[in-house]
């Protein structure tokens, strides 16, 4: 049966079998439980396709990796993020701990101001690297999501700081580039799908729009992640947190679909984690009618779905909410613990069986 949730994913499930087919353009990748019914499904394939079929360890420049005894499962880009440090020169770079400076916001001040600093960055493959990045940060890097989506906004005039952050990310890649998903077949809840939600008040310094950040967890690995200014300008912190609820909530309700459809369905409302009382309180009662009462309709939909109980937006302090990564630049430490919460980590060295 076709996904009604995702057209190019296909799925049988029986009472014994469950087997799944995502189709990327003219790639598939095709997992189950029963490697009879796969091996039939491969044959049923080859007699109307031309299909090559190998052991699924790379798809579309992802590197799978499984450590079956310990039930785990890495995804990860190294040959891709290798390739575009070769491309744009950065291979021998000095080494960042963090894709980006926390003690600096980019502006549009920081373009070219006359015809000759135009020039000057005219020669530079400003929009390749964000390209680049970008297909890099929405398959396996939500850590670098949020510097990527900041040097992404001046790609029709960018000036030398832009670059310089675009080259920061790339030194920050330099010393990860094994660094990707991680799955855990083996933790309580696997199944069950959580979320987290944050926003940057303000935080754009040239028209003062948030940023909204939010990630969903399966299995203890993000599946689902991001990071993007918001459309409208948030009068209080409240609204623009209220307004990432919102976002998240459209993507919870999506991923609540596909994954009942292929056979885990969420008896429970999903959680999504948010760390601000008065945002939580607006999603459940309206109030502050008179702080709120101009926000958009759309906006609202997060009410809708904590009323039918799909979701449950409750609290979580701070320090330990992991969309924090997706919605500002942070110093090293807050990073890096972030990074490791979100289910981010170094795949493991391939070793050779013993002879």
């Amino acid at each position: 049966q076709k996904s009604e949730a995702d057209p190019c994913t296909y799925y049988k499930n029986t009472a014994s079998d469950f087997t799944l087919i995502a189709i990327w353009v003219d790639d598939g990748l095709v997992c189950g439980n029963n490697t009879t019914t796969i091996g039939e499904m491969l044959a049923h394939l080859n007699r109307a396709f031309k299909i090559t079929s190998r052991k699924a360890d790379n798809f579309v420049g992802l590197n799978i990796k499984r450590d079956r005894q310990n039930k785990l499962l890495y995804v990860s880009q190294p040959d891709y993020i290798n390739k575009i440090l070769t491309t744009f020169g950065m291979q021998n770079c000095r080494p960042r701990g963090t894709p980006a400076d926390p003690f600096t916001r980019l502006t549009k001040k920081m373009s070219p101001a006359d015809e000759i600093e135009r020039e000057n960055m005219a020669s530079i493959p400003y929009r390749e690297a964000i390209g680049s990045l970008i297909y890099a940060a929405t398959t396996c890097r939500p850590d670098i999501a949020y510097a990527v989506s900041q040097v992404a906004q001046y790609c029709e005039n960018p000036g030398k700081p832009h670059w310089e952050a675009v080259k920061r990310i790339l030194a920050y890649l330099s010393i990860t580039p094994d660094y990707g998903l991680r799955f855990d077949g083996a933790i309580q809840e696997s199944l069950t799908l959580h979320g987290f939600t944050d926003s940057d008040y303000a935080g754009d310094c040239d028209n003062r729009r948030s940023t909204s950040g939010y990630v969903f967890t399966l299995n203890g690995g993000p599946i689902a992640w991001s990071s993007r200014r918001q459309d409208c300008v948030a009068t209080s912190t409240t609204e623009a947190e209220y307004i990432a609820a919102s976002e998240a909530t459209k993507e919870a309700v999506w991923l609540r679909r596909l994954i009942t459809q292929l056979g885990a369905k969420q008896r429970e409302p999903t959680p999504i984690k948010c760390d601000n009382q008065s945002a939580i309180k607006l999603t459940k009662n309206p109030e502050y009618h008179r702080r709120t009462k101009h926000i958009d309709v759309r906006y609202h939909f997060v009410r809708h779905h904590q009323e039918m109980k799909n979701i449950e937006v409750s609290y979580v302090p701070t320090e330990n909410q992991v969309a924090d990564i997706l919605t500002k630049n942070l110093p090293g430490p807050r990073f890096l613990k972030l990074r490791e919460d979100l289910g981010i980590d170094q795949t493991p060295p391939s070793t050779s069986p013993k002879k």
